[in-house]
């Protein structure tokens, strides 16, 4: 019976493990965001990161969540990608995906650059009219 408790709990801190080098992985290839309003990156509902253009400036852990996430990592995750007014709070999804610790090839990175990409090419479209 101990053998069994220490060994599943041996799994499932190797799980914990693989997760957040997953997500690490990820995380450290992003480029910088394109503008000045605050988002907010959520993995699985457990873990968020608040981003400007100077990087990630608030890290938050729901533990609330820990318990019932804790029992099926993988390096695999799901991800959104948030709008965030600190002003008042208010929040509204962007985008939604998953990742899976390829760095530029996953799937972050990818929404990531492309909500990027549109952000700059409203800049240079407002640029043109005025």
């Amino acid at each position: 019976m101990f053998k069994e408790k220490i060994t599943s709990f041996d799994k499932l801190i190797g799980n914990w493990s693989l997760f957040l080098d997953s997500v690490i992985a990820d995380i450290i290839t992003l480029p910088v965001i394109a503008w000045k309003q605050t988002l907010y990156l959520e993995i699985e509902d457990l873990i968020r990161f608040y981003l400007n253009e100077k990087g990630i400036i608030r890290i938050t852990i729901n533990m609330a969540n820990f318990n019932n996430f804790f029992k099926g990592m993988s390096s695999s995750y799901n991800f959104g990608i948030f709008l965030y007014n600190k002003d008042n709070g208010n929040e509204q999804l962007l985008i939604s995906g998953q990742g899976n610790g390829e760095g530029k090839e996953s799937g972050l990175y990818k929404e990531f650059t492309r909500i990027n990409e549109l952000v700059t090419n409203i800049k240079e479209e407002q640029n043109l009219l005025y």
